[in-house]
């Protein structure tokens, strides 16, 4: 049996040794002094972070490279996926963290604690002499994606002011001031509330979202976490409803191997093509989805038609029919497009004959010379802030950083 996450300290399961229940045990103050103790060095003995040392170590070649960590196509979407030492999920460092203090204990044997050692994964990965790594990362890709294909103007026009979209719903939510939002609330509410809701996440979702993350939200808070999200966003709901629709309208046979295009700049389409319905992105590449029918279905407490596909179970290899739904179509859809640009930076960095070392999600990892990294960094800027030809006006911007170690 799978342990549900839980939402509330009441319903933390007492023999589940997941982190977010193990969590929620520790918060209880009743909890017996033997018992607390032995969930603490649970807790640190099941750190994954610090099991990719081993991984580092054994698949490093002997130039100290790692080599063979992505996967091509790796998902649905046409995303990389990551193998190995998994450069997808490498425990991110808080802001301001700096590894010279856990480096300085480690020459000097002393002993260090394991949640520095999780946090110093990253800096494992590390340049030579006289070069440093820089990293370009798309700014907020996937919410600027998902607001252009629906035409969310004002939200596009206040990120070109400067708005900051995780930290503006984050003090929604709390009614605070957008300046009191620390890191830790923007990155743990911020930012899951708004791309969980750009999908049409559910207020139960995001409590079981949350609940994996650690934090708890009550029906009152997630409640208004996605009513602030979707009052802010009504392009975007009615994008889910639209691509629901194309969907059915490209089932029914009278539009057998026609295009039925959907979303605000009509540059998404669905066509079926037995035995795929076909999603034709701007770029003109295709996400597919095999067998697909539709059936009756529970949705909203009574039976409606719905889009069914065969795919692979969410926690099981198993092949099987399951509902797709406007949300998790556009999910696909811009998840989908922002790889299109990923790759289209990776190319055009190529091009100018740039050493790329890795691509992480919406980044790309460079190794240039520490000499000219200022330069090199304003140049990489320009590169991926530039308009893509099958993507009009859409607002690209990317963040470039720099040093000795990847962070």
């Amino acid at each position: 049996m799978i342990a549900k996450p839980a939402t509330s300290l009441d319903e933390a399961d007492p023999a589940s040794l997941q982190k977010h229940d193990i969590d929620r045990l520790l918060a209880d103050a009743s909890l017996p002094p033997a018992a607390r103790r032995a969930l603490e060095i649970r807790k640190l003995a099941g750190k994954a972070a610090t099991k990719k040392f081993v991984a580092m170590l054994n698949r490093a070649s002997s130039d100290g490279r790692l080599r063979g960590e992505y996967v091509y196509y790796g998902a649905r979407t046409g995303r990389f996926a990551s193998r190995g030492i998994q450069m997808h999920n490498l425990k991110r460092q808080p802001k301001g963290y700096r590894f010279d203090a856990t480096e300085a204990a480690l020459a000097s044997n002393q002993p260090v604690s394991l949640d520095d050692l999780a946090l110093s994964v990253r800096s494992m990965i590390a340049a030579p002499s006289g070069k440093v790594i820089l990293k370009a990362d798309f700014s907020q890709v996937e919410y600027r994606g998902v607001c252009w294909l629906a035409g969310e103007t004002e939200r596009l026009d206040a990120l070109g002011r400067g708005e900051l979209p995780y930290e503006l719903v984050a003090a929604r939510i709390r009614g605070i001031p957008v300046e009191a939002v620390t890191p830790d609330l923007r990155n743990t509410l911020g930012k899951p509330v708004v791309l969980g809701s750009g999908y049409q996440l559910g207020w139960t979702g995001l409590q079981a979202l949350m609940g994996r993350m650690g934090r708890h939200l009550d029906e009152t808070e997630a409640r208004r976490a996605i009513q602030v999200f979707r009052e802010a966003h009504p392009a975007v709901c009615q994008l889910w409803r639209d691509a629901e629709q194309a969907a059915k309208t490209a089932l029914e046979p009278r539009f057998a191997n026609c295009w039925v295009p959907f979303g605000a700049h009509r540059l998404l389409a669905f066509s079926r093509r037995a035995p795929w319905l076909l999603l034709r992105l701007p770029s003109g590449r295709h996400v597919r989805y095999f067998q697909p029918e539709i059936q009756m279905r529970e949705k909203f407490g009574s039976l409606r038609p719905c889009v069914t596909v065969v795919q692979k179970g969410k926690f099981t290899p198993a092949y099987r029919r399951e509902q797709i739904y406007g949300g998790l179509i556009v999910e696909n859809a811009t998840q989908a497009m922002c790889r299109d640009i990923l790759a289209t930076a990776l190319m055009r960095l190529d091009r100018e004959k740039f050493e790329i070392i890795g691509h992480t999600h919406d980044e790309a990892i460079l190794l240039v010379d520490a000499a000219d990294a200022d330069t090199i960094a304003g140049k990489v800027e320009s590169l991926m802030a530039r308009p893509i030809s099958s993507l009009p006006d859409f607002p690209l911007a990317a963040d470039v950083q720099f040093g000795s170690r990847y962070a």
